[in-house]
């Protein structure tokens, strides 16, 4: 039976021979980069890097651009572009925002896309509504889906919190940052041993098959990486917000998708700020330079390209048996980076993103627009002291922007039964008064001015209206939690709406 020594000759003297020049550099490099990517959002990832790893060379090219300077822009062509937007924290762009009480109108940034994604990947319930007859209210080919996000008033004293007295130079600071906790994840930690372990024993058993030539390179794999995670991941993640003023409206408002779906924000300016206004931002700030030229990244980049230069030259130059162990410690990093990858990074922005906001999303299909119409109007003026000021008119407006006579005199009625539902002098217990037929006589000569096929698509267009108005206390304190978990402990939305039109 042969020795060890004699396998290792045996191999060694093979006339086969390795040839690893494109594995040591170009080799892995897209799944490092996505795994680098994720380096903020898992806590004590920055101090898990110390292993050998191929495709250092896309490394570096990739977040050496982040350096400025001329010998990093020498050395690393292109775009000086943000750590937020090589990191992928940022430049997407999410659905327009309008907000019902403020008037603006903006389109939101990335904190907004992933609001809307997280829309997407929500489960959806039907609301149901029920007619005069107690039958079920009509539906259109196409259904109205609503995300109904209640945001609580948690983030003004966050970003209050962050700001320092004076500001920058002694002038006043017009954004506040809110901190972002990095997610905890045992498994991935545990496996991030595996590949340092797999590593240091490769360059090991190199030593001890006496090719120090390899082991002294698979070392200089483990530090240079080692020393770029921990340049790569000494930011600090937060989210960039405006200042609101103290005598800012509610933040409540809308997000129109492009599929024709809605998102409404039910929140304080402060918290619906942070997905409207929100930028994500990695700050490397050392000490007092509030804008750091990112040296240290620089030095780790041409670190990484000076691993891949010397392993490119030195490997043919060693053992057999040790190019074997050098490939093995390359199989095992590479394999970790798909593990890590395979954790979609958007999904993860998602959900440190509701986390830090402790929002509450319900996803609700409705049978048409109408319908979704009337519900966002209601949604949006609920539990405010003044809901009027939600702008009714303009939101239905938004959503159906149909300009015939119909549609005119629909969302008049509309208008006036909001106003009625709305009014704390009325009875708790709400019954719709909105139908086809004029209630007024200043509407008769209107009415009859319209044709047969007009009067048929009014009373389908009031039918919704009325099941919306007939249905909608009841599914606030019914079908949805979300009320019930974040309420005051009102029994109705009557009693609520009194009690916020009283004066304090």
């Amino acid at each position: 039976m042969l020795s060890s020594d004699q396998i290792i000759h045996s191999i060694n003297h093979s006339t086969y021979r390795l040839d690893l020049t494109g594995v040591v550099g170009l080799f892995g490099g897209d799944s490092a980069v996505d795994a680098l990517e994720t380096i903020h959002l898992y806590a004590g990832r920055r101090w898990a890097g110390w292993y050998n790893y191929p495709g250092t060379v896309t490394v570096a090219k990739r977040f050496g651009q982040m350096a400025e300077g001329r010998l990093w822009d020498s050395l690393f062509p292109g775009p000086n572009e943000s750590p937020a937007v090589t990191f992928n924290l940022a430049g997407k762009f999410g659905p327009d925002y309008s907000g019902s009480f403020s008037g603006t109108k903006l389109r939101t940034g990335y904190p907004g896309y992933l609001m809307a994604a997280e829309s997407a990947y929500s489960p959806c319930k039907p609301l149901q509504l029920l007619r005069k007859d107690t039958t079920e209210a009509r539906k259109t080919g196409s259904s109205a889906t609503v995300a109904v996000v209640s945001l609580p008033p948690q983030q003004r004293e966050r970003i209050r919190r962050s700001l320092t007295p004076t500001g920058v130079g002694g002038t006043k600071q017009r954004h506040g940052f809110i901190p972002i906790n990095p997610k905890y994840n045992p498994p991935l930690a545990f496996l991030a041993i595996v590949p340092s372990l797999i590593s240091i024993l490769a360059s090991v058993i190199c030593f001890l098959a006496n090719d120090p030539l390899c082991a002294s390179l698979i070392i200089l794999g483990i530090v240079s990486s080692g020393f770029s995670s921990l340049a790569l991941g000494s930011a600090t993640l937060k989210i960039r917000v405006p200042i609101p003023s103290a005598a800012s409206p509610p933040g409540d408002g809308l997000m129109l998708l492009d599929d024709g779906s809605i998102i409404v924000l039910k929140g304080e300016e402060a918290d619906v700020n942070v997905v409207t206004k929100g930028e994500f931002e990695l700050d490397y700030s050392i000490g007092i330079l509030p804008h750091p030229k990112h040296h240290i990244i620089g030095f780790s980049s041409l670190l990484l390209m000076t691993q891949f230069l010397v392993q490119l030259l030195i490997i043919p130059r060693c053992t057999f048996f040790g190019q074997i162990l050098f490939l093995i410690s390359f199989v095992a990093s590479g394999a970790y980076h798909l593990y890590v990858v395979s954790h979609e990074r958007e999904s993860l922005h998602r959900e440190i993103l509701s986390r830090e906001l402790s929002a509450r999303m319900e996803n609700w299909t409705l049978g048409t627009r109408t319908q979704m119409a009337v519900f966002v109007c209601l949604l949006l003026g609920d539990g405010r002291q003044e809901p009027l000021k939600s702008k009714p008119n303009v939101v239905l407006s938004n959503i159906l922007p149909n300009d015939t006579p119909v549609w005119t005199y629909w969302r008049r009625k509309v208008l006036k039964e909001l106003e009625r539902f709305w009014n704390p002098k009325s009875s708790s217990l709400y019954v719709p008064s909105i139908q086809a037929a004029p209630e007024e006589p200043v509407d008769t000569d209107e009415y009859a001015c319209f044709t047969e096929q007009d009067k048929m698509l009014l009373g389908d267009l009031v039918d919704d209206a009325w099941c919306v108005f007939n249905g909608y206390s009841k599914w606030r304190d019914g079908e949805s939690g979300m009320w019930k978990e974040q309420g005051d402990g009102e029994e109705n939305l009557k009693a609520h709406l009194l009690r916020e039109a009283s004066p304090v």
